[in-house]
């Protein structure tokens, strides 16, 4: 069992959170069990006002929430979210996907963030 998680980018518009993968999403972003990051977007998707079960539902990021991510992330660690199948995430690589997110945002891009667990 594990948790895929993984951000895309799209030119529909999309909202906040709870929408359906647009047809002209990529990806640009992927982790496996990264249960720190995981634990921030849940966090924020709660203070967007999302209120049912957070994984498989799609969450809207913004310039500020980038922002807000990449202090974390520099902070290190993101807050502590326990599971026992999860694995640390790569700070560096945290960072490359801020960088990334960021520039397809400025693009005129929609970016958000998707996952869902999987049985193996």
């Amino acid at each position: 069992m594990g948790l895929e998680m993984y951000v895309y980018k799209t030119k529909q518009p999309v909202p906040q959170s709870g929408f359906v993968t647009p047809d002209d999403a990529v990806k640009i972003a992927y982790w496996r069990n990264h249960s720190n990051l995981h634990g921030w977007m849940e966090a924020l998707y709660k203070r967007k006002g999302g209120t049912v079960l957070f994984t498989g539902t799609l969450l809207k990021l913004e310039l500020t929430d980038l922002d807000e991510l990449e202090k974390f992330v520099i902070r290190d660690p993101l807050p502590h979210t326990a599971c026992y199948l999860f694995e640390v995430g790569e700070k560096a690589n945290d960072l490359v996907f801020t960088l990334i997110a960021r520039g397809a945002l400025r693009s005129g891009y929609n970016v958000f963030y998707d996952s869902w667990w999987w049985k193996g």
